[in-house]
C-alpha cells in the first residue's frame, strides 16, 4: 500500500501502542438456536456403533481419543477488512479483480450417522448403559447428536431419564440444547413424565406408604422411608429445577404431573418447584388445584408447600373455594380424633391452650391448627390480593362461618381463642356476625350435621347453640339488617332448621310481624317459597352407605331419594306451621292491606328518631349503670333524660334559615345516612336529596320535626312524585303516625297540615293505590290525625264499626242498629245552604266520640241521650217555636246522666221519626219533611209526659182507625200543594247559590241571609192553607195550644212566646253510627229499665200516639 492510506496506517498502528494493553476477553457463549436442525445419514456397519453393541468400551474410548472434532466443523470466515478510500482507487480495483479461493469440502462425521432403529452411537450408548464418562464425551465430541431423535421419537434426553442414568448425563443431555429438554415422542411424553414414571414405580416397590407420609417423623421408620423417596425423585427434582432455572413451564401434556406426584407422595422439594412449573395453570384451571389440595392435606405436607400452593391458588373460584372448604372440615374432623399413642386430641390440645394460657401444645397440634388458619383464610378472602392484607387473625371467626360446611364445635374453638372477634364485622363485607350465621352458614344442609355416614369421637353441637351465644352478647342483632333483610328472613330463605329459626324469634316476636324487603312476603310465606335444600343424592347415598349404594338398582335409589324429598317437604311444612302458631294475626287482613309503593310498616323507636333524640336529649343512667343499648332499652325507671336547648336553638336556626348550620354538618350527614339506611321500598330511592323527604314519610320513626326541617330545606320535594303518581303526602298516609317516646316534650304539628299548607294540590291527585285520604282510611289512625286531610278532601268520617277488618261479630250488629239512625239523621237535614254545617257537625261529634273512647280505653261507649244535643230536634223545634211557642224539657233533664223525669216511661227511639216519615213516601220534599219533624216532635213531647197509665185507657182506642184514615185522607190534598211550594223554594235556593257565588259574599253573611229566609217562609205557611198539622186539628186533632196546656198539666215545663225564640240553642254535632245505637239503648232502658224487655217497637209508638189524640178528642169535645 502506497500514499495517504499506507501512512494512515502506520499513524493508526502508531496510535495503538501507546494505548495500554487489555486483556483479551473470550466470547460470550451464545445460546443454541431454538429450531436448530440437525442432517443425519445412515450407517449401521459403522466402527462406532458396532463398539457399543459389543459393549468395548476400550475400543470406543480409544476412537474418541483419535477423534478431531475440528475436522467435521466447518471454517469460521474472516471479517473483511475495513477500505479507507483515500485516493486508492486502483488499490481497490486490484482487489476486486483477484480471483475468490474455492472452499474445502467438510466431511460428515461418524458421530451423526444412525443405525436400523434411527439411533446416533450416543443414543446406543445410553441404552447399553456405557459408562458416564465416555457418554459425557461423546456429548462434547458432537453436540448435535442430542438433538436427534430415533424412529419411536426419543432423544438421548429420553433414554436418559428411562434408563435411570445418572444425574450428569441427563444434565450434559439437557446442556447441549435445551430448547429441546421438552420435545414429545410419538407417546405424547416428555422425559420429566418418563422420570416421574420411573419413580413412582420405585415407590410402589418400597414398604408401602405410611400414614403419615411427610408430617413430622414418629420414629426412625418413618425417617428411612423420606430418605428413600428422596433418592427415588431426585432425577424428577433436578429436571424440575432445569425448568425453574431455564423459566420453562410445565405444557399441557404434562399437566397431570402435579396430581402424579402428589398422588405418590414426592418428597416436599419436588413438589414445591412442581407448584412453581405449574402456577400458570393452577391459577385457570380450579378443578386442578382442588385435585392438588387434597392430596396435599392427605399426605401430611409441610405448612411451608402449603402456604405456597395456596398463593397460587385460582381467584374467586366457586368449584377450587367448594374444594377447599371441604377440605378444612375433613382435617378438622382428623383433629378432633384421638390418635393410637395420644392422650388427647388435637382441639382438646387446643382448647385448653385457650382456657388455661399455661398448657403448652405439641409440634403436631401446632402444625394442624396452622393448616386450619390457612385454610380458614382462603376461605376469608378467596385469595383476592386486595382483601388479603385485611383479613388478620382476628377475622378468623367471621372466615369460618364464610364456609358453608364449618363445624359448630370449630366455630366454638374460634371464640375461646379470640372472644373480641365476635363484636368484629367482616373486614369487606362489612357486615354482622350474625348476618353470616343466618345467611352463609350452611352446615344443616351436610349430612354429617345429623351424624348421617360419618362417625366422629366428639358430637357436634347444634347450630342454634351458637347463635344463642352471638345474640347474648348483643341483644339487637336481631333488629340489625344486611342487604335490607333481618336475620329472620336470612335463615328463612337458607332453610335453617325450626330450633334455628325458633331461638331467633324468641329473642325478638315482633320481627314476625316485618315482610321481607325483597319479595314483601311475611316470614309464613317466605318459608313456602322454594330454598335451599339438601341434597336428596347426597342424603340417600350417606344413609344408605356408598358402598352400597353403588350395588343399589336405579329404581331403589330413586325410591330413596323420594323418600329424602317427603322429609324435606315435611320439615318445611313445620316452619310454616311454626311461624304461624308464632304470629297469627299475620293472617287477619289489617295486615293484608296493600299499602303504596315503598311503604315501611314498622313501629317503635329506630335510627333516625334514636339519632334525632340523641341531639335534643342526654341519657343519664340512675343509680351509676352504664347504658348498653340506647335503641332497646328504654325503662323510665333506670334513665333519665335531659333535654339541650342549645342544641334546639340550632334546630330551630336551620328552619328558620334553611340551611344546617356548620356545627350540626356532621350529625346531618349522620342524618341523611339513616334515612336512607332505613328505607325498606322497593322501589328505588333516587340518589338526589330531594327525595330524602319520600324516605323519610315512608317510615314511622321518623319525627314530624324532621319532617319540617327536610320540607324547609328542599321546598321542592312536597311537588315530586315516586313510582310516577306518588306524592309525599301518599306516602304519608299509608305510613303509621309516629309515637313519640315518654321523655319527649315537643308539641309536633301535624304532618298532614304540613303537607297540605306547603302543596294543596296533592289531596286531589289520584295514584295507583287511590287518593290520599282514602289510603288515610284504610290506616288504622287516630281520627285528629287526618282531620286536615279529610277537610281538604271533603269527606265524611268513617264509621267506627268499619274499623275493625276482621270482622268482629259486634261490629256487625252495631253496624246494622245503626242504619236506622243513618238513615233518619240523613233525611232530617235539609237541602238548604246550612247542610254543609250539619254534616262538618256529624264529623266532630264521630271525632269527639272516638276520642273519649281512647282515652277511657273501652270499646262499647253508651252515654244516654240528650235530646238538647240533636241538631235534628234542635232545627225542627225551633221552626215551631218562633209561632207557636217551644217545648222544652226541664233544667234537670239537661244533664247527660237523666234525661227524662223519673216517673215518665214513654221513650221513645228514633225509629219513631222514621216511621212517621216512611208514611209520606219516597218523593215527599223538604217542606213536607218540616211539617212532619214538627208533628213528631210534638207528639213526641206529648208522648214524654203521658205517664204510664195513659196508654191503657179503652175509650181513648174507640176512635182510632177512624181518626187515622180522615187524617190519612187531609195528608194526600195537602201534600199535592205542598209539592209545588217545596219545587219554587228548592228553586230559589239554588239560585240564591249561584248569586252568592257570582257576588262574592262570605259564607257567614249567606248562613244569616238563609236563616232569615227560613223564618220567613215559616211566616207565610202560618198564614198560607192549612197545613199537616192545621188539617189535623179541623179533623178533630188537638192543636200546638191544647198540646201545651196538657203538657202543663203533666209536669212538663213548657217554654211558650219570646222566652222560647230567644233562648239560646247551642248547635251540636249530628250523632254517627254509634251515637245513634247508643241513643236507642239510652231509650229503651229509660223506657222499660234495662234489658231487651223493656224496648218499645213501632207498633206501640203508634199505639201510644194514636192514645194520645183520642184523649185530646175527648177534651176538646168537653171544651165545646
Amino acid at each position: 500500500m502506497s500514499g495517504v492510506g499506507a501512512l494512515f496506517e502506520l499513524y493508526s498502528e502508531w496510535q495503538d501502542s501507546k494505548k495500554p494493553k487489555e486483556e483479551e476477553k473470550e466470547d460470550v457463549k451464545l445460546a443454541p438456536d431454538e429450531d436448530e436442525v440437525v442432517e443425519t445419514y445412515e450407517d449401521p456397519d459403522s466402527d462406532w456403533h458396532k463398539a457399543v453393541e459389543n459393549r468395548d468400551w476400550d475400543s470406543l474410548l480409544f476412537m474418541l481419543q483419535q477423534f478431531d472434532f475440528k475436522k467435521y466443523k466447518s471454517k469460521k470466515e474472516k471479517k473483511p477488512r475495513r477500505l479507507r478510500v483515500v485516493k486508492a482507487a486502483h488499490w481497490v480495483k486490484d482487489k476486486v479483480k483477484k480471483p475468490k479461493e474455492e472452499e474445502e469440502e467438510i466431511p460428515k462425521t461418524p458421530l451423526l450417522g444412525v443405525d436400523a432403529l434411527g439411533q446416533t452411537p450416543l443414543h446406543a450408548a445410553i441404552a447399553n448403559l456405557a459408562p458416564d464418562r465416555l457418554i459425557v464425551r461423546l456429548c462434547f465430541s458432537e453436540r448435535k447428536a442430542a438433538l436427534v431423535a430415533d424412529k419411536r421419537g426419543y432423544i438421548p434426553l429420553h433414554l436418559a431419564t428411562i434408563h435411570e442414568r445418572n444425574t450428569q448425563i441427563v444434565d450434559r443431555c439437557i446442556r447441549s440444547n435445551f430448547h429441546h429438554m421438552q420435545q414429545l415422542d410419538l407417546n405424547k411424553r416428555t422425559a420429566l413424565w418418563y422420570a416421574v414414571e420411573r419413580a413412582t414405580q420405585r415407590t410402589k416397590e418400597n414398604m408401602g406408604n405410611p400414614t403419615l407420609y411427610w408430617g413430622l417423623p414418629r420414629g426412625k421408620s418413618d425417617m428411612e422411608w423420606q430418605e428413600r423417596q428422596e433418592v427415588y425423585w431426585e432425577k424428577v427434582k433436578f429436571i424440575l429445577l432445569s425448568y425453574s432455572s431455564r423459566r420453562k413451564v410445565l405444557i399441557q401434556e404434562e399437566r397431570t404431573l402435579l396430581l402424579e406426584a402428589l398422588e405418590h407422595a414426592a418428597p416436599p422439594g419436588v413438589v414445591e418447584v412442581s407448584i412453581m412449573a405449574c402456577q400458570g395453570m393452577l391459577h385457570t384451571d380450579p378443578s386442578l388445584a382442588a385435585g392438588a389440595l387434597r392430596l396435599f392435606m392427605q399426605r401430611s405436607y409441610p405448612i411451608k408447600n402449603l402456604q405456597l400452593l395456596l398463593h397460587h391458588f385460582p381467584v374467586k373460584k366457586e368449584e377450587s373455594l367448594l374444594a377447599a372448604r371441604k377440605i378444612l372440615t375433613d382435617h378438622y374432623q382428623i383433629g378432633c380424633r384421638t390418635l393410637e399413642g395420644r392422650n388427647m386430641s388435637y382441639r382438646e390440645e387446643m382448647e385448653s391452650h385457650a382456657l388455661q394460657g399455661k398448657f403448652k401444645r405439641s409440634l403436631y397440634t401446632q402444625e394442624w391448627w396452622n393448616k386450619i388458619k390457612c385454610l380458614l383464610r382462603l376461605c376469608g378472602h378467596e385469595n383476592d390480593k386486595e382483601y388479603k392484607k385485611e383479613f388478620a387473625d382476628k377475622h378468623l371467626l367471621q372466615a369460618a362461618l364464610s364456609n358453608s360446611d364449618t363445624p359448630p364445635s370449630l366455630v366454638q374453638l374460634l371464640m375461646a381463642i379470640n372472644p373480641e372477634s365476635i363484636k368484629e364485622l367482616h373486614p369487606f363485607l362489612k357486615c354482622a356476625l350474625i348476618h353470616l350465621i343466618c345467611k352463609n352458614w350452611k352446615y344443616n344442609l351436610f349430612p354429617h350435621s345429623k351424624f348421617v355416614g360419618v362417625k366422629l369421637d366428639m358430637p357436634e353441637p347444634p347450630m342454634e347453640q351458637v347463635l344463642k351465644i352471638i345474640i347474648t352478647t348483643d341483644r339487637s342483632n336481631v333488629r340489625k339488617r344486611f342487604e335490607h333483610r333481618l336475620p329472620l328472613h336470612h335463615a328463612i330463605a337458607t332453610g335453617k332448621s325450626i330450633e334455628f329459626i325458633h331461638a331467633l324469634i324468641q329473642r325478638d316476636v315482633p320481627t314476625l310481624a316485618a315482610r321481607d324487603p325483597i319479595t314483601k312476603l311475611f316470614p309464613y310465606q317466605l318459608a313456602a317459597l322454594p330454598s335451599l335444600n339438601k341434597n336428596a343424592g347426597l342424603w340417600a347415598a350417606k344413609k344408605i352407605g356408598d358402598e352400597r349404594w353403588q350395588e343399589l338398582k336405579s329404581k331403589r335409589r330413586a325410591q330413596a331419594v323420594t323418600q329424602v324429598i317427603y322429609e324435606q317437604d315435611v320439615e318445611q311444612l313445620s316452619v310454616i306451621y311454626h311461624l304461624l302458631r308464632s304470629h297469627p294475626s299475620a293472617l287477619s287482613p289489617p295486615a293484608l292491606v296493600q299499602k303504596p309503593a315503598g311503604i315501611g310498616k314498622k313501629r317503635g323507636r329506630g335510627m333516625i328518631s334514636t339519632h334525632f333524640l340523641k341531639l335534643m336529649y342526654e341519657r343519664q343512667p340512675r343509680d351509676g349503670e352504664s347504658v348498653v343499648d340506647e335503641a332497646m332499652d328504654l325503662d323510665p325507671d333506670k334513665d333519665e333524660w335531659t333535654f339541650l336547648k342549645s342544641n334546639m336553638t340550632l334546630f330551630l336556626l336551620a328552619l328558620e334559615e334553611k340551611k344546617i348550620p356548620a356545627e350540626m354538618d356532621q350529625w346531618w350527614d349522620k342524618m341523611k345516612f339513616w334515612i336512607r339506611f332505613c328505607y325498606t321500598g322497593h322501589v328505588e330511592l333516587p340518589s338526589k336529596d330531594d327525595y330524602l323527604l319520600h324516605a323519610a314519610l315512608s317510615n314511622p320513626d321518623t319525627p314530624p320535626l324532621m319532617v319540617e326541617l327536610l320540607m324547609a330545606l328542599y321546598p321542592n320535594a312536597v311537588t315530586k312524585k315516586m313510582k310516577g303518581d306518588q306524592y309525599p303526602l301518599h306516602i304519608a298516609a299509608a305510613t303509621p303516625a309516629y309515637v313519640p317516646q315518654y321523655f319527649e316534650q315537643f308539641e309536633y304539628k301535624n304532618v298532614f297540615q304540613l303537607l297540605l299548607d306547603a302543596y294543596p294540590g296533592a289531596a286531589s291527585k289520584n295514584s295507583s293505590a287511590g287518593f290520599a285520604v282514602d289510603i288515610a282510611l284504610e290506616v288504622d289512625h287516630e281520627d285528629d290525625y287526618i282531620d286536615p286531610l279529610l277537610k281538604a278532601s271533603g269527606k265524611q268520617r268513617r264509621s267506627s264499626s268499619r274499623r275493625n277488618l276482621v270482622g268482629d261479630s259486634k261490629s256487625v250488629k252495631s253496624s246494622r242498629s245503626s242504619r236506622s239512625v243513618r238513615s233518619t239523621s240523613s233525611r232530617n237535614i235539609s237541602k238548604s245552604p246550612k247542610r254543609g254545617r250539619d254534616t262538618t257537625m256529624l264529623r266532630g261529634t264521630s271525632s269527639r266520640s272516638m276520642k273519649s273512647s281512647r282515652s277511657t280505653g273501652s270499646s262499647t261507649r253508651q252515654p244516654k241521650l240528650d235530646f238538647s244535643k240533636s241538631p235534628e230536634r234542635a232545627r225542627s223545634t225551633s221552626r215551631s217555636a218562633s209561632a207557636r211557642g217551644r217545648i222544652s224539657t226541664s233544667p234537670r233533664s239537661t244533664s247527660p246522666k237523666r234525661d227524662l223525669p223519673k216517673g215518665s216511661s214513654a221513650s221513645v227511639r228514633d225509629d219513631s221519626t222514621k216511621s212517621s216519615t216512611r208514611s209520606s213516601g219516597k218523593g215527599e220534599r223538604s217542606s213536607g219533611r218540616s211539617s212532619r219533624r214538627e208533628r213528631s216532635t210534638s207528639r213526641t213531647a206529648s208522648v214524654r209526659g203521658s205517664g204510664s197509665g195513659m196508654s191503657k185507657s179503652p175509650a181513648r182506642s174507640s176512635s182510632r182507625s177512624v181518626k187515622r184514615e180522615e187524617s190519612r185522607r187531609g195528608a194526600m190534598k195537602r201534600d199535592e200543594s205542598k209539592r209545588s211550594s217545596s219545587s219554587r223554594r228548592r228553586t230559589s235556593s239554588r239560585t240564591s247559590t249561584r248569586s252568592h257565588r257570582s257576588s262574592g259574599k262570605s259564607p257567614r253573611r249567606e248562613r244569616k241571609e238563609g236563616k232569615n229566609e227560613d223564618r220567613k217562609e215559616e211566616k207565610k205557611n202560618d198564614k198560607s192553607p192549612p197545613s199537616e198539622l192545621d188539617g189535623k186539628q179541623k179533623e178533630g186533632t188537638p192543636g200546638d195550644d191544647e198540646v201545651l196546656r196538657m203538657m202543663q198539666e203533666m209536669g212538663v215545663e213548657v217554654e211558650t212566646g219570646e222566652s222560647a225564640a230567644t233562648k239560646d240553642v247551642a248547635p251540636s254535632d249530628g250523632p254517627d253510627d254509634d251515637e245513634g245505637l247508643r241513643m236507642m239503648k239510652e231509650l229503651q232502658q229509660s223506657a222499660g229499665g234495662e234489658g231487651p224487655a223493656g224496648a218499645v217497637d213501632d207498633d206501640e209508638v203508634l199505639k201510644m200516639m194514636a192514645e194520645v189524640g183520642a184523649m185530646a178528642d175527648q177534651e176538646q169535645t168537653k171544651s165545646n
